[in-house]
C-alpha cells in the first residue's frame, strides 16, 4: 500500500511537471492552502515508507489532478489504473509519463513492479526520548522520532525528525550496524536548527524492538553555538502511530513518561515500569571520567 501509494505520487508529479518535491507541494497548496501535504512530510510519503493520515490529503490530491475521480478511488485503486487515469487525463504518452517519473524520483526501481527484498530487521520506526537541548525548554525532555529504512540492497539510511512547535526538524544519512552497536551520520535536510547529529546506540541484537545510547550535536539558538549531547531511548513503535496534538516537550518524571508510551507504543501499557526504567536510564551516570553506555544499561532498559 505504502509502496503503491508513493508510486501514484511520483507519477502524479511527472504528469504535472514537477521537477522537485517542493514544487509538487506548491500544485497542493494551490488548491488548498491550509494542505497537510508539506514539504517534510513528503519525503517518507514519496519514499513509499509512510500513508498520510488525513483523509483530506487525497481529496486535496483529486483537485490537483482536476480529476472527477473521489480521493478514495486514488487511495485505493492499483497503480496500473492510476496511470492509465493520468494518461487520458494529460494526454500524455505511457512511455513519456514514465520518464518523466524517472527522472522526478531519481530510482527507476521504485517504479517497478518487482517485489521487494527483505528488510533487515533492524529496519522501522521508533519513538525517541532524550533531553531538549532548547535553552527555553532546558531540564526537558523532548520526543522525536527516527525510521531505519532499506538504502539499495544492502545500505541502511536513518531519517530522525523533531516535530517542533514551529514546524519539523528532519535529519538524515548512512546507517553502520557493527555487531551490537548501531551508528549514523545524520545531516540536516534544511536550514534550520542543528546542522549534524550523531547518533550511536546498544542494540540488544535482531529484530530491535528497543536501543539506548547518546546523540550529540551542537545548539545553534543563541549568541554562541555550543556542543551539546543527550542521553536517548528508541523504542519501536507503529509506522502510522502519531503524537496527535501532544507538545513534543515534556516534564521530566516517569508519570509523563508513562502518558506518553501508552498513548503512542501499542502494548508498552503491559511492559509493567517500562516508564520508570526509561526514565532511570536518561538521569543515571556512572560518575567517571565519561558517559559510558554500557550492556548492563541496555538489559535493565528491557526489564532482564
Amino acid at each position: 500500500m505504502k509502496r503503491a501509494f508513493a508510486q501514484k505520487l511520483i507519477f502524479t508529479a511527472a504528469a504535472l511537471n514537477c521537477a522537485t518535491r517542493k514544487e509538487l507541494c506548491a500544485r497542493f497548496r494551490t488548491v488548498n492552502p491550509a494542505t497537510e501535504f508539506e514539504l517534510e512530510r513528503s519525503y517518507k510519503w514519496l519514499q513509499g515508507r509512510a500513508l498520510p493520515r488525513s483523509q483530506v490529503i487525497y481529496d486535496d490530491w483529486a483537485s490537483v489532478l482536476g480529476s472527477d475521480r473521489p480521493g478514495t478511488w486514488l487511495a485505493a485503486c492499483s497503480v496500473e489504473a492510476f496511470v492509465e487515469d493520468l494518461c487520458t487525463l494529460f494526454s500524455v504518452d505511457r512511455e513519456e509519463l514514465l520518464q518523466r517519473a524517472s527522472a522526478f524520483s531519481g530510482d527507476r526501481a521504485l517504479l517497478d513492479d518487482k517485489p521487494e527484498q527483505p528488510a533487515d530487521p533492524v529496519c522501522g520506526t521508533f519513538l525517541c526520548y532524550s533531553w531538549a537541548w532548547s535553552p527555553q525548554h532546558r531540564g526537558e525532555l523532548i520526543r522525536s522520532w527516527i525510521e531505519i529504512a532499506p538504502k539499495g540492497r544492502r545500505a541502511l539510511e536513518a531519517t530522525y525528525w523533531e516535530e517542533l512547535p514551529d514546524g519539523v526538524v528532519l535529519f538524515r544519512g548512512d546507517v553502520l550496524c557493527d555487531g551490537s552497536l548501531l551508528q549514523c551520520y545524520l545531516k540536516s535536510t534544511g536550514s534550520r536548527a542543528r546542522e549534524h547529529l550523531a547518533l550511536t546506540v546498544l542494540m540488544p541484537g535482531r529484530p530491535v524492538s528497543l536501543m539506548c545510547g547518546r546523540m550529540q550535536g551542537a545548539i545553534l539558538a543563541g549568541a554562541f553555538i555550543r556542543p551539546a549531547s543527550t542521553r536517548i531511548v528508541l523504542l519501536r513503535c507503529d509506522e502510522d502511530s502519531g503524537a496527535d496534538d501532544r507538545p513534543c516537550y515534556l516534564p521530566a518524571s516517569p508519570e509523563a513518561l508513562e502518558g506518553e508510551l501508552q498513548a503512542l507504543v501499542p502494548g508498552s501499557a503491559a511492559q509493567d515500569g517500562l516508564a520508570q526504567r526509561v526514565y532511570r536510564f536518561l538521569t543515571a551516570h556512572d560518575d567517571g571520567y565519561a558517559d559510558q553506555i554500557l550492556g548492563e544499561d541496555l538489559a535493565g532498559l528491557m526489564g532482564v
